[in-house]
């Protein structure tokens, strides 16, 4: 039997958007099209949907999609939030449906978490039988816990590993030029973990990002006149280890824009997809799941955004704008919020410049924490008779969280010093990510070798923040081609493993080596 028409209409979509490559599309910066496509639609019933955003609210607007539905037809629902059939206020509501699990109730997210083959040790971990609902016995591990190939070779999102990589416990996620890869890692010692089958994604991304309990996969626009396709596919991630499939929603939605140049996650399960554009004032949207086919994406210009400023991450409801005074003997970098963003009353608010943290390199990175707080890491410069040279890497706790009102650097710390200092050039500062409200995982270019990746753990429990002890390797991969995600106390780094393949690298910070 044939496919309706609608539905051979959105595969031959999907398709489309997932063999134009972002590299092409990038070069469409400021060539956009922003008129609308009309359907003709009665505008009372649209109003009457219960999905419409009102004009300025964040969000997706719908236009009636491709196919649309019959007058008066309810549109269906496309899944909602796993931990919707999974909330829960206390440990005791996490029911188990194996001997091995453990369920325990997320503060952050009260969504039901169940651990396998609880051990006593913290730093001990055991595989269980599913079948038998019974539990080996224990393996110990340390810092660096263990590491596994990814199946399915190079990173996809254009080759940028960092881009292509997510963690909500206990899956990651790897985005590869073949399909997305899951893998359970509620073990982390098991450097065989179980690969997770993702079904429902037509395309390859541009970015993988996590939210919350949800990952995003978004594709590079593609073009359909008079406006681009932009392909979406969503996961709410279970909390149960043993799944063996996890199925996601995929949408072709109406975008703006012939391009996104970042992702970032809001503090309520969505995220802020930015355009590149600097004489546009970066036209920000937000995509929150469930998502529609043919839903538009409603974007608005991050106004006052200062000359040469540019989005680098979220707090909460506001997108953080980033400016480097590269002015001899200043070398400052300045900050911004743009509260309300992906709203028409965005509006940026005043810059300030962090000369506490001193002379720094206009190379930062940046990891949003799940209640808005922001980490900073950037090399630091000191004047040498040769000229500039670089002592340290040099990360702080930016911003402390979705409320704050103002910048602070006062927390902060050297992650990895260089004796001589060293001169410029090439990548020095690299991925960070939040492990929770205290610990962050940290990479820098090794001191030895800078051709390598020392990681490590900093710690603001105690004041002055320091890297924790004995929480240090080294990963034999360039510091500017690795992605870096934490969830659940856990880091995870992905590095290209010089075999045309991927690496993922386990680290438990509460364990010594």
């Amino acid at each position: 039997m044939k496919a309706p028409r609608h539905l051979a209409t959105r595969r031959l979509a999907l398709a489309a958007a997932a063999t134009t490559t972002g590299a092409a599309l990038a070069l469409l910066v400021g060539s956009v099209s922003t008129s609308a496509c009309s359907l003709g639609l009665d505008e009372s019933k649209i109003l009457a949907d219960a999905n419409v955003v009102p004009d300025g609210a964040p969000g997706v607007l719908p236009d009636g999609g491709i196919g649309p539905l019959p007058d008066g037809a309810p549109r269906p629902d496309t899944g909602a939030p796993a931990g919707d059939a999974s909330a829960c206020t206390q440990d005791s509501d996490c029911k188990a449906s194996n001997a091995c699990l453990k369920g325990r109730c997320d503060a952050l997210t009260h969504a039901c978490l169940f651990d396998a083959c609880v051990q006593a040790n913290a730093c001990s971990s055991s595989t269980c039988d599913v079948s038998a609902e019974s539990c080996a016995l224990p393996q110990s591990y340390g810092f660096h816990a263990s590491s596994f190939p990814v199946a399915r070779g190079n990173a996809a999102c254009n080759g940028s590993v960092s881009r292509c990589f997510a963690a909500v416990w206990p899956y990651v996620f790897v985005g590869t030029v073949n399909r997305i890869e899951a893998y359970g890692v509620a073990n982390a010692a098991n450097a065989s973990p179980p690969s997770v089958s993702v079904t429902g994604i037509p395309f390859l991304p541009q970015f993988i990002v996590s939210s919350g309990r949800r990952v995003y996969f978004i594709a590079s626009p593609g073009q359909a006149f008079p406006d681009y396709r932009l392909a979406v596919a969503w996961v709410d991630v279970p909390g149960d280890p043993f799944v063996t499939t996890i199925a996601a929603h995929s949408q072709l939605l109406v975008y703006p824009h012939s391009s996104i140049s970042a992702v970032y996650a809001t503090v309520d399960g969505g995220v802020f997809v930015v355009n590149g554009d600097a004489s546009r004032a970066y036209p920000t949207g937000i995509l929150r799941a469930p998502l529609h086919d043919g839903d538009r994406v409603a974007t608005f210009p991050l106004s006052g955004i200062a000359k040469d400023a540019f989005p680098v991450a979220a707090s909460g409801s506001r997108i953080i704008a980033y400016r480097y005074d590269n002015t001899p003997g200043v070398y400052t970098p300045s900050f911004s919020f743009q509260p309300n963003a992906a709203t028409a009353g965005a509006q940026a608010g005043p810059e300030t410049s962090v000369v506490t943290m001193g002379p720094l390199v206009a190379q930062g990175t940046f990891a949003q924490g799940p209640d808005g707080n922001v980490l900073f890491s950037a090399p630091a410069l000191v004047a040498e008779d040769a000229g500039l040279d670089i002592p340290a890497v040099r990360t702080a706790w930016l911003v402390e969280n979705g409320s704050a009102a103002a910048f602070d650097v006062g927390a902060r710390v050297d992650v990895e010093s260089y004796v001589p200092s060293a001169p410029q050039g090439g990548q020095f500062a690299g991925p960070v990510a939040w492990l929770d409200t205290k610990r962050a995982l940290v990479t820098a270019a090794y001191r030895d070798d800078r051709s390598q990746t020392v990681v490590q753990v900093i710690s603001r429990a105690q004041l002055p923040p320091s890297t924790l002890p004995n929480r240090r390797f080294v990963l034999p991969a360039n510091v500017g081609n690795i992605g870096v995600a934490g969830s659940q106390g856990n880091g995870y780094v992905l590095a290209p493993d010089g075999n045309d393949g991927l690496t993922v690298h386990v680290f438990a910070p509460s364990c010594p080596p």
